[in-house]
């Protein structure tokens, strides 16, 4: 990071060479490892389902709800498709449910 009149600018990072990838192998992203990183706390929903509360690069908390599978080639939990809500989303939707569970009751009374 360079700093010049006061102005913070994030100098670029060499790019890293791609791993060549053979047919039938998907290459591993890093942020798609079941490790986390020591901000995250992971919450189980169900056996294939979890919720993750963890910072935005921002630093800004967001509640991010993914479905989870084991990976066949290294066997290890990863993270597939799901949302990622802000915290001000978070907040809404924790305002709306009242009225979910509402049409919810409704749906199941009719």
């Amino acid at each position: 990071m360079v700093v010049a009149c006061g102005l913070t600018r994030v100098q670029k990072q060499p790019k890293t060479k791609k791993q060549k990838v053979t047919a039938g192998q998907k290459r591993k992203a890093p942020s798609e490892s079941s490790g986390g990183n020591s901000n995250e706390t992971e919450l189980e929903l169900s056996n294939k389902r979890r919720v993750f509360v963890r910072p935005f690069s921002s630093g800004e908390p967001s509640i991010d709800i993914r479905e989870v599978y084991k990976d066949k080639v290294t066997k290890e939990m990863r993270r597939g498709k799901g949302i990622c809500l802000p915290l001000a989303q978070w907040k809404r939707l924790k305002e709306l449910l009242p009225e979910i569970d509402e049409a919810i009751e409704k749906l199941q009374n009719n």
